[in-house]
């Protein structure tokens, strides 16, 4: 369909859930075992994917999303990166643009990152294969990225605690207001997380 994919965790933090399972959506797609698994159409399944990492800022990207990626990355993989701040040789350490990643055929996709503080008109003209949201974007900035996968069937995927109240996020993923079959939300709470501690939940 038209409308993308959408996972929203809506409240708690489930390690596996809230950042491995997009994090292996990602990884999987961009050296395109994802597609490989999924698909027998050998043109789509050796063509490279691109898509973006949105985070709320460059800090809490550099520090959280960032951070998941590059610990799930084979060094081996990566064919290029690409600073938006800091030093190339030491990219752990600054704020990166993009990551040009090796696939198993022989193709470059590109994991791009994005901050809301950027605004949403540097979210403009790309054409992507899937956008993850990590915690819940401003509304301008979540219609622009459902835009942005448009063309080509992607996939929107987004992992929060909703701390803002009844936002867009509650009508269009929680009610699903557009009566969608592509949309849908998984409920997750502390005492879901096998790495906390039961004493401390």
């Amino acid at each position: 369909g038209l409308l993308p994919v959408v996972q929203f965790v809506r409240r708690g933090v489930f390690p596996i859930i809230q950042i491995g399972i997009p994090i292996l959506l990602i990884i999987m797609g961009s050296i395109d075992l994802g597609k490989a698994v999924m698909s027998s159409d050998d043109k789509e399944i050796k063509g490279a994917t691109s898509g973006w990492v949105v985070s709320l800022s460059t800090q809490v990207q550099r520090d959280v999303a960032q951070s998941k990626i590059l610990n799930y990355i084979n060094p081996e993989w990566i064919e290029d990166v690409v600073m938006l701040s800091g030093r190339k040789d030491s990219y752990k350490n600054g704020v990166i643009d993009y990551i040009l990643i090796k696939n198993v055929f022989g193709s470059i996709s590109k994991i791009g990152f994005k901050s809301c503080d950027q605004g949403r008109e540097k979210f403009q003209g790309s054409s992507l294969d899937y956008v993850w949201f990590d915690e819940e974007p401003p509304k301008e900035i979540y219609d622009e990225c459902r835009m942005r996968v448009l063309d080509k069937c992607g996939e929107i995927f987004g992992t929060m605690t909703p701390l803002k109240g009844l936002t867009h996020i509650y009508d269009e993923i929680y009610l699903n207001c557009f009566n969608s079959k592509d949309v849908w939300y998984e409920f997750m709470e502390w005492n879901d997380n096998p790495f906390l501690s039961k004493k401390e939940v």
